[in-house]
């Protein structure tokens, strides 16, 4: 990486591996479109997320979710993490949500991907009961009725 100094090179570097890790992720070579992905990352400059946000949050997307699907969980969480610090919104960081839930769900630690979707709905203003009665349950099925037949 350090041997590319010139930023606009870097930078055509860094979307070409953008474009190579979302190729790899469709045809299911996750391992390589990490790799792709974290490379496009190094490559960024340390000011990305304020000089070409749309980029480098999907650049961080494309890695977190082909590090999950690699299995490489760990790396998955700190590139994660990264993101949800650097969001300007909440629903910036919605699909990184979306895949830590798929991640826990497929490790099969079930209550933490239930406290991620409470978290990330709770962030979105919809709050949901920890243990819900069954008024609660009930009114939430006359709710999706009631909605069902707006809809019509």
């Amino acid at each position: 990486m350090n041997l590319i100094g010139e930023p606009a090179l870097r930078n055509e570097l860094s979307q070409l591996n953008l474009v190579a890790a979302k190729k790899a992720i469709a045809a299911t070579v996750y391992a390589t479109a990490a790799e792709y992905a974290t490379t496009g990352i190094k490559l960024l400059k340390v000011d990305s997320w304020q000089r070409q946000y749309e980029f480098t949050l999907a650049l961080y997307e494309s890695a977190v979710e082909a590090t999950c699907l690699s299995g490489d969980f760990e790396q998955m969480e700190q590139l994660a993490e990264t993101v949800i610090q650097e969001v300007q919104t909440v629903l910036d960081c919605i699909k990184i949500y979306e895949i830590k839930i798929q991640a826990y769900t497929s490790q099969n630690k079930l209550l933490e991907a239930i406290a991620i979707a409470r978290y990330a709905l709770d962030q979105l203003g919809i709050s949901l009961p920890a243990e819900p009665s069954q008024s609660d349950i009930q009114q939430a099925f006359q709710n999706t009725a009631t909605r069902c037949w707006k809809n019509k």
